[in-house]
C-alpha cells in the first residue's frame, strides 16, 4: 500500500505483460514529476515502460517549487518468465486404443484397426493452457478432435506436436496399424482355347481343357474377388480381368497355375488348369534341295522319288530338307538333321550314288524320299593357258608347252603377284604352295635381293595329272647408302642431321668422357659401322672416349650393292674447371665437420704419431697434391708425421683447367698415457700409465740404459747402486702449471726388499744434476708409483710451466740384488742425509718433524741390528 514516507515498493506481473504505466500524484500541486526521467503531468499515466523478463526499476522522482528539494521512489517490477510446460493432459484417437495407457511423460504409442476403418481423428488436450498444439502438423484446438486422417493399410504415423508458451516443443508419435483383407478368391477364370472341365467356381481349384495339335499357345484371364487381392499366371503378375502373356503348349499335358494373394500378402488361394495338347501325324516335306545339281521332278510333297546331276569336280554335297511339320523329325542317310538345316557332306563317288531322306511326323508315322545323284568322271587337262607377273616381263613368252621362264626387276620392286589361268576349269592351280583362283592374282610374294623361285603348279580334276610352271625373279640390289637418322649422347650435331649432309660438328660438357652414336639407315638393307666397328642401325655405339678439345667419329654406310657413304662429326669436349674433391678420409680420426665438397676446412683428433690421407676428386680429369705430393685420386697418401699438438695437412686438387682449391685438416694429436718399451738390462717388457689431469700425457717415455745410451746420465755418481732394470727417461707435458701426475710403472720381475727409486737432476738446494733418493716413489713388488709435480722435486727444470722432465730408476746395492749393506752409522748419516734433503727443499724443519726423523732413524738402526745379528747367528 502507498505511503507518502515510503520510497520503495515491489510488484509481480505474469509472463504476458510485456509493458505498463505508472500514475504518479504529488502532495503539492507546484511540484513536477518525472518516471525513469521522463516528465509526467501529475495524477496522467506515464508512457509505456517495457518489463524484461525478470527484475525492473522503475524510478519516480518529486521535486519541489523550490526546485533543489526532490524525493525519488522507486518499484521494483519482477516479470515472470514464459511457461516451459509442453506436455499434454490428454490424448485419445477416433478408433483404436492407446498402448501403452496415456501418460504425460510417455512420448511413443500404438494402436490397431480393422481393415474397414479408413481414418480417424485424434483428440490432444495440452497440460498448460498456454501451449499449442499440432497434429501431423495442422493446428488444433486443445480438448477438441483433429480433422480425418486418412489410414493407409499397414503402418501409419500421427505426430502430435505441443510448443510450450516459451517455444520448447515436445513430439508425441501414435503408429496405427490398419489391418489388410484376407480375401483370396477368384470371381472368374476362362482360357483363350478349350473349354475348362467342370464349370469354373470360386471354391473349385483344380481344372482340366484339351486342345488341337494347332494349338501352340494360349492365355488365362483371371478375375479376383476382391479389388485388393493380387494374381499371377504361372508365376507372371497378371491385371485381374485381363489376359495373361501367350503361355506355349507343349503336345501332351501342360499344367497352369493361378495363385491369388489377398491383401493381407498372407493368405493365398491356387486355381491349376491341365491342358493337354493332341499330337501332329503330319510326316511330309515342304521344300528339298541339294548343294550341287538339281533335282528332277521339281519338288513337291507327295513325290518321292528323284534324280541329279553332278559334275566330276563335285566330290561331296550337302541336303537340305524341309518338314512340313515342326513337329517331325527328320534323317539324311540315317544321320538325323535339323529341318531347313543343311546336312553334313555326303561323299560322291563317280557314277551313281542314293541319297534316303526320312521325315517321322510327331505321332510317329513315317515316310522315305529318295535322290538318285549322278557324277560324271574327272578331266586329267593339266595345262595352264597364260601366266603373268605384276611386275618383269616373262622371257621367253608364254606358251602351255613351255614351264620354265625368266624375269628381272628393279630394287623398288619388294614384291609381286603371279596370275596363272588354268586351261581347263575344272583344274586347281597353288602359286609357291598357294592355292590361286585361275584368272586372279596371288597373294604378294616378297623378292628378296637377287634371284627369286616363283614356283605354278596347276593340278588335273582327277586329283593325279599336275604340271609345274616356274618362274626365276632376278630383283636388283639398292644403292642407297644414305641415313636418315643421326643422334650423339652428351649433344646435339650441327647443323641439323640431313641424309646429304655428311660433315657435322658437336660440343660437349668436360664432364663427358665418352659418348655413344645411334645411326640409322635410310634402306633397311644397308650396313654402317661407328669409328670402324659394326653397329645395328637405330641402336646406340658402344661408349666411345673422348679427350679434351676436338674428337672426329666417322660412321660410314655400305648400301647392299656395296656403294659406300661417309659422315662425320668433329666433337669437341670442354676443359673442366672442376676442382672439388668428391671424397676426404683419414687413416685415423674422423673429419669435423662432416665431409662436403663445398667445406674447405676440417679438423680431426688423433693418438697416432702418423697419418694418411686418402682424398678422391669429383673430376677424374683433375689431380691432386697431399702437403705438395701428388697423390692418385682414391689412393691413401704417405704417411704424415704428426708432432704431439695441432699439424696442418693441405690437400690441393687442381682442376683440368688448372684452377686450384685447397681443403685444410687441422690435426690435432694428443699426448699417450702410456708407452712399453724394452728393459735395457734386465730383459722383458716394461709397461707405463700415467693419470693425471686432462691434456696430460708422455712427451718422451723412453727405457735406457744408465750409461752409454741416448739420453743417459753421466757415468759416476751412483757409487755401490746398480740398476738392474736401466732408467726410465720420461718427459711429460700439456699439463696445467703446478700439476701432478701418477705414473705406474710395471716391470717384468718384482724388486727385492730394500730397493730405492733414485733420480738424477737438479734440487732446489742444488742446481747442478746429480743422483738423490726421490721420496715420491712407491715399489711394491714389481711394481715402481712415482707421483710427480711440475715445479717440484723429481721436475729437473724446477719450472712451473706444465712440463715434467724425470729421468730415474730402481736402484739396488752393488753386492747383492738387495740396498747396499751400511755400517749403523752409515745407516745413520744416511737417515741425516734424507733430513737435510727434505729441509733444503721444504725450509727449516718444526720441532715434531726433527722428533719424527729422529725416530724414524732409531727405528731404523734398530732394524738393522737386528738383521746383522740374526745373520750373525745364522
Amino acid at each position: 500500500m502507498f505511503a507518502s514516507g515510503t520510497t520503495s515498493y515491489t510488484a509481480s506481473v505474469p509472463f504476458t505483460t510485456t509493458s505498463l504505466t505508472a500514475m504518479p500524484t504529488v502532495a503539492d500541486a507546484t511540484a513536477s514529476v518525472t518516471v525513469n526521467g521522463v516528465a509526467v503531468t501529475s495524477g496522467n499515466a506515464s508512457g509505456a515502460i517495457a518489463l524484461a523478463v525478470g527484475s525492473n526499476t522503475i524510478t519516480t522522482v518529486v521535486t519541489a517549487q523550490d526546485g533543489t528539494t526532490t524525493s525519488t521512489y522507486t518499484a521494483t517490477v519482477t516479470r515472470s518468465a514464459a511457461s516451459g510446460n509442453n506436455q499434454l493432459g490428454a490424448l485419445s484417437l477416433s478408433s483404436g486404443t492407446l498402448a501403452p495407457v496415456f501418460a504425460s511423460g510417455t512420448t511413443g504409442y500404438t494402436a490397431s484397426v480393422g481393415n474397414a476403418t479408413t481414418s480417424l481423428t485424434v483428440t490432444p488436450t495440452v497440460a498448460d493452457a498456454t501451449a499449442s498444439v499440432t497434429v501431423n502438423g495442422v493446428a488444433t484446438t486443445s480438448g477438441n478432435a483433429s480433422g480425418a486422417i486418412a489410414l493407409n493399410v499397414g503402418s501409419n504415423t500421427i505426430t502430435v506436436t505441443v510448443t510450450a508458451q516459451n517455444g520448447t516443443p515436445l513430439s508425441y508419435t501414435v503408429t496405427v496399424t490398419r489391418a489388410g483383407s484376407s480375401n483370396a478368391d477368384l470371381s472368374a477364370l476362362s482360357l483363350s482355347s478349350g473349354t475348362l472341365a467342370p464349370v469354373f467356381a470360386a471354391g473349385t481349384t483344380s481344372y482340366t481343357a484339351s486342345v488341337s495339335n494347332a494349338t501352340t499357345s494360349l492365355t488365362v484371364t483371371p478375375t479376383v474377388a476382391a479389388g485388393t487381392s493380387s494374381v499371377t499366371v504361372n508365376g507372371v503378375a497378371t491385371t485381374s480381368g485381363n489376359a495373361s502373356g501367350a503361355i506355349a503348349l507343349n503336345v501332351g499335358s501342360n499344367t497352369l497355375t493361378t495363385v491369388v494373394t489377398a491383401q493381407d500378402g498372407t493368405t493365398t488361394k491356387t486355381y491349376t488348369v491341365t491342358v493337354t495338347r493332341a499330337a501332329s501325324s503330319n510326316a511330309e516335306l515342304s521344300a528339298l534341295s541339294l548343294s550341287s545339281g538339281t533335282l528332277s521332278p521339281v519338288f513337291a510333297a507327295g513325290t518321292t522319288g528323284y534324280v541329279a546331276s553332278i559334275a566330276a569336280g563335285t566330290s561331296s554335297l550337302t541336303v537340305t530338307p524341309t518338314a512340313a511339320a515342326g513337329t517331325s523329325s527328320i534323317t539324311v542317310n540315317g544321320v538325323a538333321v535339323t529341318s531347313g538345316a543343311v546336312s553334313g557332306a555326303i561323299a560322291m563317288n563317280p557314277g551313281s550314288n542314293t541319297v534316303t531322306i526320312v521325315v517321322t511326323a510327331q505321332n510317329g508315322a513315317t515316310k522315305s524320299y529318295t535322290v538318285t545323284i549322278t557324277r560324271a568322271l574327272p578331266s586329267s587337262d593339266a595345262d595352264l593357258s597364260a601366266l603373268s607377273l605384276s611386275s618383269g616381263t616373262l622371257a621367253p613368252a608364254f606358251a602351255a608347252g613351255t614351264t620354265s621362264y625368266t624375269a628381272s626387276v628393279g630394287n623398288a620392286t619388294t614384291s609381286l603377284t603371279v596370275t596363272p589361268t588354268v586351261a581347263d576349269a575344272t583344274a586347281s592351280v597353288t602359286v609357291n604352295g598357294v592355292a590361286t583362283t585361275s584368272g586372279n592374282a596371288s597373294g604378294a610374294i616378297a623378292l628378296a635381293v637377287g634371284a627369286n623361285t616363283v614356283t605354278t603348279v596347276v593340278t588335273a580334276q582327277d586329283g593325279t595329272t599336275t604340271k609345274t610352271y616356274t618362274v626365276t625373279v632376278t630383283r636388283a640390289g639398292s644403292g642407297d647408302a644414305n641415313l636418315s637418322a643421326l643422334a650423339l649422347s652428351g649433344g646435339s650435331i650441327s647443323p641439323a642431321f640431313a641424309p646429304s649432309t655428311t660433315g657435322y660438328t658437336m660440343l660437349i660438357a668436360a664432364a663427358t668422357t665418352s659418348i655413344t652414336v645411334t645411326p640409322t639407315v635410310n634402306e633397311p638393307n644397308a650396313a654402317v659401322t661407328v669409328n670402324g666397328v659394326a653397329v645395328a642401325s637405330g641402336n646406340a655405339s658402344g661408349a666411345i672416349a673422348m679427350n679434351t678439345g676436338a674428337n672426329t667419329v666417322t660412321v660410314v654406310v655400305t648400301a647392299q650393292n656395296g656403294t659406300t657413304k661417309t659422315y662425320t662429326v668433329t666433337v669437341t669436349r670442354a676443359v673442366s674447371s672442376n676442382n672439388d674433391l668428391g671424397a676426404l678420409l683419414l687413416s685415423s680420426g674422423t673429419l669435423s665437420p662432416v665431409f662436403s665438397a663445398a667445406q674447405q676446412n676440417y679438423t680431426a683428433t688423433v693418438p697416432d704419431s702418423s697419418i694418411t690421407v686418402t682424398p678422391t676428386v669429383a673430376d677424374g680429369s683433375a689431380s691432386v697434391m697431399v702437403n705438395g705430393v701428388a697423390t692418385p685420386s682414391g689412393n691413401a697418401s704417405a704417411p704424415i708425421a704428426l708432432n704431439v699438438g695441432n699439424n696442418v695437412v693441405t690437400v690441393q686438387v687442381t682442376a683440368q683447367s688448372g684452377s686450384t682449391k685447397n681443403y685444410t685438416v687441422t690435426v690435432m694429436r694428443s699426448r699417450p698415457t702410456t708407452a712399453t718399451g724394452i728393459s735395457p738390462t734386465g730383459g722383458g717388457t716394461v709397461n707405463a700409465s700415467l693419470s693425471g689431469p686432462a691434456g696430460c700425457g708422455f712427451d718422451q717415455a723412453n727405457f735406457i740404459p744408465r750409461t752409454g745410451g741416448a739420453g743417459s746420465p753421466p757415468s759416476g755418481g751412483t757409487a755401490g747402486y746398480v740398476f738392474p732394470q736401466g732408467l726410465f727417461d720420461v718427459i711429460v707435458g700439456g699439463c696445467p702449471n703446478g700439476a701432478a701426475v701418477t705414473i705406474t710403472l710395471t716391470y717384468p720381475l718384482p724388486f727385492p726388499s730394500g730397493a730405492v727409486y733414485m733420480k738424477y737432476g737438479p734440487t732446489p738446494g742444488q742446481g747442478a744434476p746429480h743422483w738423490y733418493p726421490f721420496p715420491g716413489a712407491t715399489i711394491t713388488g714389481n711394481t715402481v708409483t712415482l707421483v710427480l709435480t711440475d715445479g717440484g722435486l723429481g721436475d729437473d727444470d724446477l719450472a712451473l710451466n706444465g712440463a715434467i722432465p724425470d729421468p730415474g730408476g730402481v736402484a739396488l746395492a752393488a753386492a747383492s740384488t738387495g740396498i747396499p749393506t751400511l755400517s749403523r752409522w752409515g745407516v745413520l748419516l744416511l737417515s741425516l742425509m734424507l733430513a737435510a734433503i727434505a729441509v733444503l727443499w721444504t725450509g727449516a724443519p718444526s720441532r715434531e718433524q726433527l722428533v719424527l726423523i729422529a725416530r724414524t732413524s732409531e727405528v731404523s738402526l734398530k732394524r738393522r741390528y737386528r738383521d746383522e745379528d740374526r745373520q750373525t747367528e745364522d
